[in-house]
């Protein structure tokens, strides 16, 4: 199958982006690294009428810190992220959920705006934001809107963003003194997640005085573990509670037609696991 017919344009600024949006009649889609959509577009799976590229807007790639949180623009790729100094220090698990997505290509050309708005229930950087607290700056070329990660997803690819606008850059809060972890299992490297666990703990005497976790690749889309966290608050690392293989909703798609609820809820529960062990590690806070 080869995909239909399209307008391929090219903005040179949000504004202009929105516009050309707008005079294509709601049948368009914005292109950020293409890792997600022109495979979709290939496929026939998404037909647009207009493909807008954004990739001259140089305002949508940067990396700030200052006023207790990080700004990442939302055409910074994986690569530049994963290589940036400031991500390394101060957004450790950030820095290691990136080691796991796709392959050289994909990280060179994938941006995490892209990423977020595609909204691929399998993705690291979704699960990742989330338990970061982050929220995202949406943009309709006049106006800007705020939105937390955690009320962005409305199901497996889709979100609350609106048809004319677009992801302008993503806000980090710095977190000092939080350890991190990141597991994920998969057939093979770059290939889609079966399951991914992350996990921010917060350490004092020994002891779990806060914790952030949570799963992806099972269901719908990133799930924070709340349970868990209140269970693990007060233990050590070597008395952390015990995981029963966590009750998953089926998954919206199936890798290879094999998987069964129970054995991604079976693999999460380890991948979690695991990642809250990582994070308890003398050495790991940030």
């Amino acid at each position: 199958m080869s995909a239909r017919p399209f307008t391929y344009e090219r903005a040179n600024s949000i504004g202009e982006a929105i516009e050309i949006a707008r005079a294509a009649g709601g049948n368009s889609r914005f292109l950020a690294g293409g890792q997600s959509l022109l495979p979709l577009v290939n496929l026939g799976l998404v037909s647009p009428d207009t493909l807008i590229d954004l990739g001259r807007i140089a305002s949508l790639r940067s990396i700030v810190s200052g006023g207790g949180e990080m700004s990442l623009g939302a055409m910074t790729t994986y690569r530049t992220m994963a290589e940036s100094a400031h991500v390394q220090a101060d957004l450790p698990l950030l820095a290691a959920a990136l080691n796991f997505v796709g392959n050289p290509r994909v990280r060179n050309m994938g941006t995490v705006g892209g990423s977020l708005v595609h909204n691929d229930p399998a993705a690291e950087l979704p699960l990742v934001m989330t338990l970061l607290d982050a929220r995202y700056e949406l943009s309709d070329g006049t106006t800007t809107r705020w939105v937390h990660s955690s009320d962005f997803s409305a199901g497996p690819f889709e979100t609350s963003i609106d048809d004319y606008e677009l992801m302008k850059s993503i806000r980090v809060p710095l977190r000092s003194r939080w350890s991190w972890g990141f597991r994920e299992f998969s057939y093979r490297p770059g290939d889609f997640a079966v399951a991914a666990a992350g996990a921010l703990v917060k350490v004092r005497n020994g002891e779990i005085a806060a914790i952030r976790a949570g799963i992806t690749g099972t269901g719908s889309g990133p799930l924070r573990c709340t349970s868990y966290e209140e269970a693990a608050l007060g233990r050590t690392a070597t008395g952390l509670p015990a995981i029963e293989a966590l009750a998953i909703e089926d998954a919206p798609y199936v890798i290879d037609g094999v998987e069964s609820s129970e054995y991604r809820g079976h693999v999460a529960s380890v991948m979690l696991t695991r990642a809250v062990e990582d994070a308890m590690r003398p050495g790991q806070a940030a």
